[in-house]
């Protein structure tokens, strides 16, 4: 990699990708169920919130314009092939070959969002699916229409690691709840990593709070410490604050 190492550009642009995604905690008289016991999945289901439809794209490029990589970044879990019996890159997969045929993107990265508490209208459909929904993502990363330029002379990386209680009624024997948190800032660009699987309305108030232009929070990375509910979820109950450490 170090050998490899060229000047580049950076390009930073936002997209929506609607159909895909979905808040899948429904309250019902009983409680919250998932989604994917609702099924067909209404318009009305569709629209509830709080839920995060954007895409952002990062574009690296060298300075002759040829295509370095492509970051895609979105929000929903990739549980369209979940239960079946065979080994599979799910969406993000079918996004990354989608790119790769065009030499112009470069090595294609995917990144998921906060999306503890977002799924695809279906679950365990199969690989068509994974497929469509692959496709579609690859198509809005292509769009390059809005593309900002990022300034890319200054770059900084942070960690730090936040010891958290383990709740006692989740009965996992020595839990790892220390969570690890990187954040990578390159010019008005920043990217946050999180552990374990956050709710959409925490990446929402990290942006609101963020003093960066354009920030990523990106979920299910550096390590697994489980569903991170916030306070509402714990009170309203519901499978993510069940068997969560």
């Amino acid at each position: 990699a170090v050998k490899a190492l060229k000047p580049c550009t950076m390009n930073f642009a936002t997209s929506l990708l609607n159909g895909y995604s979905l808040q899948r905690r429904i309250p019902v008289a009983g409680g919250i169920i998932m989604s994917d016991s609702v099924q067909p999945i209404s318009e009305e289901l569709m629209e509830r919130g709080p839920v995060d439809r954007r895409v952002h794209t990062v574009r690296l490029k060298g300075l002759g314009g040829e295509g370095i990589a492509t970051l895609v970044h979105a929000i929903c879990h990739p549980v369209h092939e979940m239960c079946l019996p065979h080994i599979s890159s799910e969406f993000p997969g079918e996004m990354c070959l989608e790119l790769e045929r065009s030499l112009g993107n470069g090595t294609p990265f995917f990144l998921n969002g906060a999306a503890g508490d977002t799924n695809p209208p279906t679950v365990s459909m199969g690989p068509a699916y994974a497929h469509k929904h692959g496709q579609a993502l690859a198509r809005i990363a292509e769009m390059t229409d809005g593309d900002v330029a990022v300034d890319t002379a200054v770059f900084r990386f942070a960690h730090q690691e936040i010891q958290l209680p383990a709740r006692p009624e989740a009965n996992v024997p020595r839990p790892d709840a220390l969570a690890r948190i990187s954040a990578i800032r390159v010019g008005t660009l920043a990217v946050l990593f999180l552990p374990g699987e956050p709710f959409v309305e925490t990446a929402l108030a990290i942006e609101r709070l963020s003093p960066f232009e354009h920030t990523i929070v990106v979920g299910f990375s550096e390590n697994n410490i489980g569903y991170i509910p916030t306070d509402v979820a714990f009170d309203q109950g519901g499978y993510e604050v069940g068997p969560g450490k």
